[in-house]
């Protein structure tokens, strides 16, 4: 941050982001093929699973509407091109080897949340965001 009054992180799409989706589909089928289950009981479960299915396929399939975010050095977070609304970065943040979790306040008191996978940024950015998260932390702990 090194002096400037605000940094603009440019987001990209995860390839990590599908790995969840992914092992849930394949633990929803392998809970149906494993289960000791009767004809009629899988018959009445497969509305179920099959709505299961579509859910986390359609999750899966959903691109990331975030474009770019900004950051000023007082912690306020702004989301370019996006419904989301600005606010100021909490320090239940939390930054970890495969994303980040973020915290937000907005306007109106409410806070948000929104997990962000690691590589959606540039290496850069991702530790940019990180020294940024850490730092609110510790300013306001002190």
């Amino acid at each position: 941050m090194s002096g400037a009054s605000a940094f603009s992180l440019a987001l990209r799409p995860s390839r990590w982001r599908a790995l969840p989706y992914a092992l849930s589909v394949l633990g929803i089928v392998c809970v149906c093929l494993l289960l000791p289950l009767l004809w009629w009981q899988l018959l009445i479960l497969s509305p179920v699973v099959i709505l299961c299915l579509y859910w986390q396929l359609q999750l899966w399939f959903q691109p990331l509407s975030i474009q770019m975010l900004t950051l000023d050095t007082a912690g306020r977070i702004r989301f370019l091109h996006d419904v989301k609304p600005a606010g100021q970065l909490l320090p239940q943040s939390l930054v970890s080897g495969w994303g980040f979790w973020l915290y937000w306040r907005d306007d109106n008191a409410v806070v948000h949340q929104l997990w962000l996978y690691r590589d959606n940024f540039s290496p850069a950015d991702g530790s940019a965001l990180a020294r940024a998260c850490t730092e609110r932390r510790w300013q306001l702990q002190s």
